[in-house]
């Protein structure tokens, strides 16, 4: 199993390049300086030891990802839980600029 992901992209208004470096939050109290120290070393090997990187770090965890209530639509129907949520959120509130 790969415990990281990392995704390297460059945009148009940044000047540095952008490495963004998943892990399972499970990880993150197991084995995290050492993913740092192995992100620093591929993003030193990549772009070279004197190039100013910005790393976005992200260890989402299980129940708030959208893959998570995919899931549970396997197993329970969402539409209800939806007709709960809409009963105590009143969406009026919220502005359309969002």
């Amino acid at each position: 199993d790969c415990l990281i992901s990392l995704t390297f992209t460059k945009r148009a208004y940044c000047e540095n390049p952008i490495v963004v470096f998943h892990i399972r939050t499970s990880e993150v109290t197991k084995r995290l300086p050492f993913d740092f120290l192995l992100v620093k070393r591929i993003c030193q090997y990549i772009y070279g030891e004197d190039k100013h990187i910005h790393c976005e770090f992200v260890a989402p965890s299980y129940y708030i990802t959208s893959e998570s209530i995919l899931m549970y639509d396997n197993v329970k129907s969402i539409k209800k839980l939806l007709r709960r949520v809409k009963k105590k959120v009143h969406w009026e509130n919220f502005s359309r600029e969002f």
